[in-house]
């Protein structure tokens, strides 16, 4: 009677072991870009039942997900079709998307290239990384740098026609882990103390009323 116990649970760790993974119940979107001259380019995907929400990924090809926002978070809608800018003149851009719903996340759709002309932005202070949001009512650029001293980083803007500044920044994306809220309206950077050296951390900002803006990625020093 044992042996036949226990050659059962062996017949079924095999089959478990055996069975295929459980693939995402959530489909991959199918992305398309058009660059649309300037800074600019229009993402649109296939919607995807079931999604509550939609991360972008993106960047120059040298250093492709430098960048990203999600669709669903910060006051920004979902949609199936998303406009990036602030993107550099003269630049390769590649583009993903990936469908989510209450932490489950699709496969990344198909990766699509934009390059822009000469009419882009221009090119961020030498070692800088940085964003630039698509709501007027956003600081018009944002940037970060490694800081001076090990475990800093610096996050620098230009104006905000909407009152104090707030930053959040996390070290994993699925969780908004710390922030700085009510800079001063007149401030144009800010230095965040007390990171892990070598860590990569992502960094974005809004006022009380704007939404936020797209993240930007930098490694600690």
């Amino acid at each position: 009677m044992v042996k036949k116990i226990i050659v059962t649970i062996v017949l079924v760790l095999v089959a478990l072991l055996l069975a295929p993974a459980k693939a995402s119940a959530l489909e991959a979107p199918h992305l398309s870009a058009t660059y649309k001259g300037g800074d600019s380019a229009w993402l649109s995907w296939t919607p995807v039942a079931g999604a509550n929400k939609y991360q972008i990924l993106y960047g120059p090809k040298t250093n492709p997900w430098v960048h990203g926002v999600v669709l669903g978070e910060g006051g920004l809608d979902v949609t199936s079709g998303y406009s990036v800018k602030g993107l550099f003149r003269n630049t390769s851009y590649v583009f993903t998307v990936k469908a989510t719903r209450n932490g489950e996340v699709s496969m990344t759709s198909n990766w699509v290239w934009v390059t822009t002309g000469p009419t882009g932005r221009a090119p961020l202070p030498a070692g800088a990384v940085g964003s630039m949001p698509g709501k007027p009512t956003m600081p018009s650029m944002v940037w970060a740098t490694p800081g001076t001293v090990r475990g800093n980083v610096t996050v620098y803007w230009n104006e905000m026609p909407d009152g104090a500044y707030n930053i959040v920044y996390t070290d994993d994306l699925s969780v908004e882990k710390w922030g700085v809220i009510d800079i001063s309206s007149s401030a144009r950077s800010y230095t965040i103390y007390g990171l892990t050296p070598g860590k990569t951390y992502y960094v974005w900002m809004s006022t009380r009323t704007s939404k936020q803006t797209n993240w930007v990625k930098v490694v600690a020093r």
